[in-house]
C-alpha cells in the first residue's frame, strides 16, 4: 500500500465482508498487529444520481445518462447537459 501523502509503503491486508458493502483494510509495518484498520463502505447506489458529474466520468463511466443532441436541457448539475 503506498500513502500518497510521503510515498511510503506499507503492506496491507484487505477482506471484503460476505455482502459485498463493506471493506476492511489493515495497513501495517512490519507484524499485523502493529497495523490500523480503516473500514470503506459502498455507497448505496441510490446515491450515484447525486455525486459529482466529473467523479462519475472517471469511476463510473456507464452511470453517466446518456445525452441527446436534439434536446439539450440544463441538468440539475453545473458541468454536464441532460
Amino acid at each position: 500500500m503506498l500513502d500518497p501523502r510521503d510515498g511510503k509503503i506499507y503492506s496491507a491486508n484487505m477482506a471484503v465482508n460476505s455482502d459485498g458493502r463493506t471493506l476492511t483494510l489493515r495497513g501495517y509495518v512490519g507484524i499485523s498487529i502493529l497495523g490500523h484498520d480503516e473500514v470503506w463502505n459502498r455507497l448505496p447506489d441510490s446515491v450515484v444520481d447525486i455525486l459529482d458529474a466529473s467523479i462519475l466520468a472517471r469511476y463510473l463511466p456507464a452511470a453517466i445518462p446518456a445525452t441527446s443532441t436534439t434536446s439539450r436541457g440544463k441538468c440539475k448539475y453545473d458541468d454536464r447537459v441532460c
